[in-house]
């Protein structure tokens, strides 16, 4: 389930996938002294230093000093304060789903977790580097698509729940594949859908799997990334479609789940180092 109308929201830009809320902050803020009476599980990744005063579950406030890459978790349940002076500063919050990902860190823990617990220490590269890629995808104007922010929540989801229970994502699923029946109705699902928005989640549906879970072993099974897997079929829906079809390139794009021909024109010059309209053999659209 989705957070509609999630307990932490400062106004930034906004992305709802399954499951989860994004929401990226930019530019100098103005000083604040924020009350929240958290329902969601919420992570702050910090793209610069920051520095705040936050009091979680308790009346007394403590400094926070964050670095660049630097993240706090924040469980659901809980009321949770922070007080910041005028700064500037880049953050992209994340509010997931209680449920889901309590789950998804029980199933690595053995189920042996119960909580996951306030966290305002982790320092992560990689997760740093998957929110630098929100801001892109922000800033660029979301061309990708809500599917490539689903695959992106999902890493950093993955990446978060191993800091904080110290355990390995891959323990006992290393190589983990799905069936081939499986496999092969997540195929049919997503051409079926390939002219909309196609979500992982319900795609794991057909394996009875988590989404994290089901992503990773997908990625074994095919030798790329759902997200990879679903644009690559994009691609050849609108080779086939500008070879037979004289249709205008922005109807093309829409009809195989592009969000423009902005975007259609994109992924061609990166996949295959050619316009749309330069591959269409008679150089119509």
């Amino acid at each position: 389930m989705t957070p509609e109308n999630p307990s932490f929201n400062v106004g930034g830009l906004i992305e709802r996938t399954p499951g989860a809320f994004v929401e990226y902050l930019s530019g100098t803020h103005a000083a604040y002294d924020c009350f929240n009476r958290l329902e969601e599980h919420v992570v702050a990744i910090n793209l610069r230093y920051a520095e705040s005063e936050v009091a979680y579950a308790s009346d007394k406030l403590r400094k926070l000093v964050t670095p660049k890459n630097g993240c706090v978790f924040a469980p659901a349940g809980a009321d949770c304060r922070e007080v910041s002076s005028a700064q500037t500063g880049e953050t992209v919050f994340i509010s997931y789903d209680p449920g889901k990902m309590l789950s998804q860190a029980q199933s690595v823990s053995n189920g042996s977790l119960r909580e996951l617990c306030f966290a305002s220490d982790l320092i992560d590269p990689a997760i740093g580097a998957l929110a630098q890629e929100m801001r892109r995808y922000f800033l660029s104007g979301r061309v990708e698509g809500e599917a490539y922010m689903e695959h992106l929540v999902s890493c950093i989801e993955l990446r978060l729940i191993a800091s904080m229970t110290g355990r390995s994502m891959s323990v006992g699923r290393e190589n983990e594949r799905i069936s081939k029946h499986e496999f092969d109705a997540a195929r049919a699902a997503i051409e079926d859908r390939l002219e909309g928005p196609i979500s992982v989640t319900d795609l794991a549906l057909y394996s009875g799997m988590a989404t994290t879970r089901f992503a990773k072993a997908f990625r074994n099974t095919a030798g790329i990334s759902v997200y990879q897997y679903i644009l690559d079929r994009r691609i050849a829906r609108a080779t086939n479609l500008l070879v037979s079809q004289s249709d205008s390139l922005a109807d093309i794009a829409y009809a195989c789940g592009f969000s423009s021909q902005a975007h259609m024109t994109t992924v061609f010059g990166k996949k295959l180092g050619v316009t749309p309209g330069q591959y269409r053999p008679d150089s119509t659209g």
